[in-house]
C-alpha cells in the first residue's frame, strides 16, 4: 500500500500558496512541500470591480509552477481555492475559468461562508480549545466565528482587510491618526450589524492571518523566545498595545526593518494590527491565541481525511501522527509503557500535591514519544527526542506543555533535567523541574515494566501506603534480569516520590 499525496493550493488577496501533503499506510500525514508567493490580488481590482487581465495574468505563471511542482511530487489529488479577491471580483467565473485553461488547474471559489466553516475546522483539528472566537483577516476580507463547545455557532464575513483596509486607510503605508480612526470606525460599525459578536465576552480570540503571525513574531524576536513554534503561541493585551503604538509611529523603511516583520509586509501591517486589535476590543477577548492552522488545513483535513473529523482529542491525534511517523520501533512497547504509566500515576498522583489531572496526559503523551529520537539516530536518542518534541508542532499542547514533555520524555536525573530546562526558563514555571523528575522517574519504572519489549508481565497490581510502593507482577514467563531492572529502576523512581519500593513477583510458568 503506497502513500498518498495531497496538494492544496489558496489563492488569497495577498498570497498565493502552495502546500504539500502525504498520508503514509498506517494514517500519518506531514507536509512535504510549502511555497508561498505574495500576489496582492486585492490591489488589482479595477474601478468597475473587476480583476485586470493583467491581474489575472499575473497568477498564471505561480500556477504553472505550482503544477510543475505537484508533478515533482507525483500529487494524487490538487485541490484549489480562492477567496475574496476572485470572490470579490465583478467577473470572479471569468477569473476561475481563464486561471483553469492557461494553468490546467481547477480553481473553486469559497462564498465567506465555506471560508470561515474551513478556518474553524483547521483550528479545532489543532488547538485544544472548547470556547472561543476565530478572527481570519486576509488580505480582501475577514472571517469572524463564534464556537462553544467546539462546535460552530455563527460566522460573518466582512468584505475588508489586510491589503485592502491599508490602500484605503493606510495608502503607501502612510499612517495618519484620523484615518486609523476611520478604520476602527468601520469595523466597530460593521459589527454593530452582528450583535452576537459582542454577547460573549472573556473568551480567547484566535488568530489566522499574517497580521497575527506578524505580531507573533515580531514578539519572539523581541523577548528573544526559546521555542521555534508559532502555533498556539498566546499575545496578551500589553503585547498587542504596544504594537498598536509602535508600528504607526515608524515610516515603512523602518518597519521593513524590525527584527520578524518581512519587508513585504511593512506597508500593510498597520491596517492589519489595527482590524486585529478592533475585533479583539470589540469581542472583549480574554487574550489571543496566534493559529498556524486555518483555511489551508482544514482543507486537507476535508479532502484527505473526512471520515476522521471531528477530531475530538487534539492532543492524542497529533501524539499518535508523530509516533507514526518517527518511531522505527515496536510500538506495543511503548503503549504497554503507557499504560503502566498511568496505573502508577493514579495510585501516586494523591501524594504529591504539586500534580494536576493534565499532567496524566502529559504523561501519556511522553510515554509514547519517549524513543522518537531513533528516527534520527540511535547514537544519543534521547537529545534527538528532545529536539524533536520541542521543535515540532504538539497540537494540544501549549507551549510550556510541549518543553515539559520532552523534558519527561528523555529524563535521567534531575542534573540533566536542569541543564535541559535552562534555555527555557522564561516558558518553564518555577515548580517544572520537579514536576519533569516525578513525572519523567515514573515513566522509567513504567518503561522498566515492559523491560524486555514483549509483555512480559501479564498483569500489575500497583498499591501504595505513605512511603512505600508495593508492585504485584504476575508475569508470563521467569525472567529474574528483568526482575532486577525493574528493582532497580523503582529504588531510583523512590528517591523522586520519597517511597521505598517492594517488588512482588509471580510467573505464570516456572519452566
Amino acid at each position: 500500500m503506497n502513500s498518498s499525496r495531497y496538494a492544496i493550493i489558496d489563492i488569497g488577496s495577498n498570497s498565493v500558496r502552495l502546500v504539500i501533503y502525504e498520508v503514509t499506510p498506517p494514517g500519518a500525514y506531514r507536509i512535504l512541500h510549502e511555497t508561498k508567493e505574495t500576489a496582492r490580488l486585492s490591489e488589482r481590482i479595477g474601478e468597475d470591480g473587476a480583476m485586470t487581465h493583467d491581474g489575472i495574468l499575473s497568477v498564471v505563471p505561480l500556477l504553472r509552477r505550482f503544477k510543475r511542482i505537484c508533478g515533482a511530487y507525483s500529487v494524487d489529488s490538487v485541490k484549489a481555492a480562492a477567496t475574496a479577491a476572485i470572490r470579490n471580483a465583478a467577473n470572479a467565473e471569468d477569473i476561475a475559468r481563464e486561471l483553469a485553461e492557461r494553468s490546467g488547474i481547477v480553481i473553486d471559489i469559497l462564498s465567506g461562508e465555506e471560508e470561515a466553516r474551513l478556518g474553524f475546522q483547521g483550528v479545532v483539528s489543532t488547538l485544544d480549545v472548547r470556547d472561543g472566537f476565530i478572527v481570519d483577516i486576509g488580505g480582501g476580507s475577514t472571517e469572524i466565528t463564534l464556537f462553544l463547545d467546539r462546535k460552530r455557532v455563527n460566522s460573518v464575513s466582512f468584505p475588508f482587510g489586510a491589503v485592502t483596509a491599508a490602500r484605503e486607510y493606510t495608502p503607501g503605508g502612510i499612517v495618519r491618526p484620523e484615518r486609523i480612526e476611520s478604520l476602527k470606525a468601520l469595523v466597530r460599525d460593521t459589527i454593530d450589524l452582528h450583535p452576537w459578536i459582542r454577547e460573549h465576552a472573556q473568551l480567547p480570540l484566535i488568530s489566522l492571518g499574517g497580521a497575527g503571525r506578524a505580531l507573533a513574531k515580531l514578539n519572539q524576536k523581541r523577548v528573544d523566545y526559546p521555542l521555534p513554534v508559532m502555533h498556539n503561541y498566546e499575545l496578551e493585551e500589553n503585547d498587542l498595545q504596544s504594537y498598536m503604538d509602535l508600528l504607526p509611529s515608524l515610516p515603512v523603511e523602518k518597519r521593513k526593518k524590525l527584527d520578524g516583520l518581512s519587508k513585504g509586509r511593512a506597508d500593510i501591517i498597520v491596517a492589519g494590527v489595527v482590524l486585529l486589535h478592533s475585533v479583539y476590543r470589540q469581542t472583549s477577548a480574554s487574550r489571543i491565541i496566534v493559529s498556524s492552522a486555518g483555511l489551508r488545513d482544514g482543507l486537507f483535513y476535508e479532502t484527505a481525511m473526512p471520515e476522521r473529523l471531528p477530531i475530538t482529542d487534539v492532543l492524542q491525534f497529533s501524539v499518535e501522527n508523530m509516533l507514526k511517523l518517527h518511531t522505527p520501533l515496536p510500538h506495543d512497547h511503548l503503549r504497554r509503557a503507557a499504560a503502566h504509566a498511568a496505573a502508577l500515576y493514579d495510585v501516586l498522583a494523591d501524594s504529591a500535591p504539586e500534580l494536576q489531572p493534565r499532567h496524566r496526559s502529559l504523561l501519556h503523551a511522553a510515554a509514547l514519544l519517549q524513543r522518537i529520537g531513533y528516527t534520527v539516530s540511535s547514537y544519543q536518542h534521547w537529545r534527538h527526542t528532545f529536539h524533536l518534541i520541542t521543535e515540532s508542532r504538539i497540537d494540544g499542547l501549549t507551549h510550556r506543555e510541549i518543553v515539559l514533555c520532552a523534558l519527561i520524555a528523555t529524563f535521567k536525573n534531575k542534573n540533566r533535567t536542569r541543564q535541559q530546562a535552562l534555555p527555557y526558563a522564561s516558558v518553564l514555571d518555577r515548580s517544572d523541574e520537579d514536576i519533569a523528575a516525578k513525572l519523567g522517574s515514573l515513566l522509567r519504572l513504567a518503561s522498566s515494566l515492559d523491560y524486555g519489549e514483549n509483555g512480559n508481565i501479564a498483569e500489575l497490581d500497583v498499591r501504595f501506603v505513605p512511603g512505600e510502593l508495593h508492585l504485584h507482577l504476575l508475569c508470563k514467563e521467569q525472567d529474574p534480569s528483568e526482575i532486577g531492572t525493574i528493582e532497580e529502576t523503582a529504588e531510583e523512581t523512590g528517591k523522586y516520590w520519597s517511597f521505598t519500593a517492594y517488588i512482588h513477583a509471580s510467573a505464570l510458568s516456572t519452566d
